[in-house]
């Protein structure tokens, strides 16, 4: 029989309810639900909100395809969000890093030209190390001067903003423009749009950044839950003592989680520049706020890749939606449920200890394991049995065996004590003969 504490820990995963998942869906609803409500306070039907939602999205082949689009560049961004906070690391400089990662990529995909496709591999490699240089800096910053990360992630955003906006203006960058006002699309050789790819889904902006996502999400997922990258991760997130006193060299870590945020926050800027825009897009006088959507995804899921994939899957449906939203009330109303739901979710560790629906939650755990404790019980009595039967089955067979040496040992004995019997009464006849021989000689 086993007790409570030998049931098999795996088991009791698979029964686990995760309390992040529920209390994410919870605020989103929230969310959804506010945003309902502002809409039939301004005098708009609250459903307009599905409607659009659905038209913008599934309406036909190439709006599918458009929110695939965004979706890609928006897991990118939140995975590159994710990585930093997973290091404790609050890296808004996921900005720069995005934008200047486009920028650099549009500039060498516009005015260098490569035979065939192979331009696109420095479509993506150019975006990635522009993203992974100001990773670098920041952490760098931080490690050299002990500046803090988010006042550098602040001046670098900025400092991208108005370098963007210096190449975006005719003036400063004629060559971008061919004497429009509107900056050149980039070569077809260099766009990460192919045309196997987008003739499944004609006139979308669908480019081979979904198929990279495909590869890296379950790469991102491995790299933190098996190998000791992650569990280093982790260990200099709960605090810088206790990497020192683990060995673990903590700057050399700030760096590598800094480079791989930088890196994916490149890949988004890739994908956003050179597969769903082609072209530098407009932007006014303050910073765009589609970057830092990669924030709430990593709070969504709560930093975890998985997770970020349905927080994105959640907002793109709405970012990519805005157009209809703006037909049927306001655009502006996604902003603000994402808004409502960064608020919340901001408080969840607050709900993951405090709130009534973690005490529900522990207590269909606990119930959920009493069962599987009476699973493994009957299961340890089955075996028993089992055994039980095998060993009598193992008796019966040892004593079988048993008899059967016996009974030729008995046979080998009676033949040897026949063969020895014969010889004696050989000998006595032999005897016999010989005193009768003698007596006959002696008359």
């Amino acid at each position: 029989m086993t007790t409570k504490k030998q049931v098999n820990k795996k088991e009791k995963r698979k029964f686990h309810i995760n309390q992040k998942l529920i209390i994410s869906l919870i605020i989103i609803f929230i969310g959804l639900y506010i945003g309902m409500v502002i809409i039939a306070i301004f005098g708009y039907n609250p459903l307009t909100l599905f409607t659009a939602t659905w038209e913008g999205n599934f309406s036909s082949l190439k709006e599918f395809g458009n929110f695939l689009s965004v979706f890609t560049w928006m897991t990118f961004i939140g995975l590159g969000a994710l990585v930093s906070f997973r290091a404790k690391i609050f890296n808004i400089g996921i900005f720069a890093q995005m934008v200047a990662g486009g920028l650099f990529g549009y500039l060498f995909a516009a005015l260098v030209l490569w035979p065939g496709r192979i331009g696109v591999m420095f479509s993506i490699l150019i975006p990635v190390a522009t993203g992974i240089f100001i990773a670098l800096l920041i952490a760098f910053l931080k490690n050299r001067y002990n500046i803090n990360i988010v006042v550098s992630s602040i001046m670098l955003n900025w400092i991208v903003f108005w370098i963007y906006r210096y190449f975006r203006n005719p003036i400063n960058a004629p060559y971008l423009f061919n004497g429009g006002s509107v900056p050149m699309n980039i070569d077809p050789s260099n766009s990460l749009r192919f045309d196997w790819l987008t003739n499944l889904f004609p006139g979308s902006t669908i480019n081979i950044g979904i198929i990279l996502l495909v590869i890296i999400v379950p790469l991102i997922w491995f790299l933190y839950s098996k190998t000791s990258f992650g569990i280093k991760q982790g260990i200099i997130a709960s605090s810088e003592d206790i990497s020192l006193y683990s060995g673990i060299n903590y700057k050399s870590e700030i760096y590598k989680a800094m480079a791989l945020s930088g890196a994916l926050s490149g890949l988004a800027g890739a994908t956003f520049y050179l597969g769903t825009n082609q072209s530098l897009p407009v932007v006014g006088n303050d910073l765009p706020l589609e970057p830092f959507n990669g924030i709430t995804i990593a709070l969504i899921g709560f930093n975890n890749p998985i997770g970020a994939v349905f927080g994105s899957l959640f907002i793109s449906l709405f970012e990519n939606a805005k157009v209809y939203l703006n037909v049927y009330s306001d655009e502006n109303i996604v902003d603000f449920i994402m808004g409502i739901i960064v608020l919340f979710i901001s408080g969840a560790n607050y709900f993951l200890i405090y709130s009534p629906q973690t005490k529900i939650v522990n207590w269909i755990n606990k119930k959920q394991e009493v069962k599987l404790e009476q699973k493994t019980n009957t299961k340890d009595m089955k075996k028993d049995k089992t055994i039980e039967t095998e060993n009598q089955y193992k008796d019966q067979k040892k004593q079988k065996e048993y008899k059967i040496i016996a009974l030729e040992k008995g046979k080998k004995a009676n033949t040897v004590y026949k063969q020895q019997y014969l010889k004696m009464k050989n000998r006595k006849k032999n005897k016999h003969e010989e005193k009768v021989d003698k007596g006959g000689n002696s008359e």
